[in-house]
C-alpha cells in the first residue's frame, strides 16, 4: 500500500486497527461467554444434580465455587504481571487449558475432595482468562494505536 502523504497513511491505520478490533472482540466476545458460562454460570446450573450425587450440601457446593472466585481474585495481580511480560496471547490459552481441566476433575469428581480440587483448577484459570485478563490482554493488544482507536474499534 502506498501513501501519498501523512493522513493516507493515518486512515490506513485506522482501518487497519479497526479491523483487527472487530476481530478481537468477537473472539474475545465468545472466549468469555464459554468461559463464564463454565466456570460461574456452571455452579448454579448444576447445583441440585452435584450435590444430591455427592450428598453434599447447598452450602458447601456453593462455598466451593465461591473458593474458586477468591482464587481469582488473589491470583489476578500475579497473572496481570505474566500478562504484561509474556503478553495475553500466551496467558489466555493457559486460561482455556486450566479451566478445561478443572472441568475434566469436576466430570470425574466421586468424592468432595476430588470436587474442591476441580474448583481450585477452575478458580486458577479463572483468574487467568476472565475478564481482567481479557481486558489487560485487550490493552497489551492494542496498545500500539491511538487511544481513540483502540476504543473506537471495540
Amino acid at each position: 500500500m502506498e501513501y501519498t502523504d501523512s493522513s493516507d497513511m493515518t486512515r490506513g491505520y485506522c482501518r487497519r486497527v479497526k479491523h483487527h478490533g472487530l476481530r478481537l472482540t468477537l473472539q474475545l466476545g465468545l472466549t468469555q461467554t464459554i468461559g463464564f458460562a463454565s466456570t460461574y454460570y456452571l455452579a448454579a446450573i448444576l447445583a441440585r444434580p452435584i450435590t444430591q450425587e455427592l450428598g453434599i450440601p447447598f452450602e458447601q457446593y456453593f462455598l466451593f465455587s465461591a473458593t474458586a472466585s477468591i482464587i481469582s481474585g488473589l491470583l489476578g495481580p500475579i497473572l496481570g504481571r505474566q500478562i504484561d511480560r509474556f503478553g495475553g496471547r500466551l496467558v489466555l490459552p493457559f486460561a482455556s487449558v486450566t479451566i478445561t481441566a478443572g472441568l475434566i476433575v469436576m466430570s470425574q469428581a466421586q468424592t468432595v475432595a476430588a470436587f474442591f480440587i476441580a474448583w481450585v483448577v477452575l478458580g486458577v484459570g479463572m483468574a487467568a482468562g476472565l475478564y481482567d485478563a481479557a481486558f489487560a490482554s485487550v490493552v497489551e493488544i492494542q496498545g500500539k494505536a491511538p487511544k481513540e482507536q483502540s476504543l473506537e474499534s471495540l
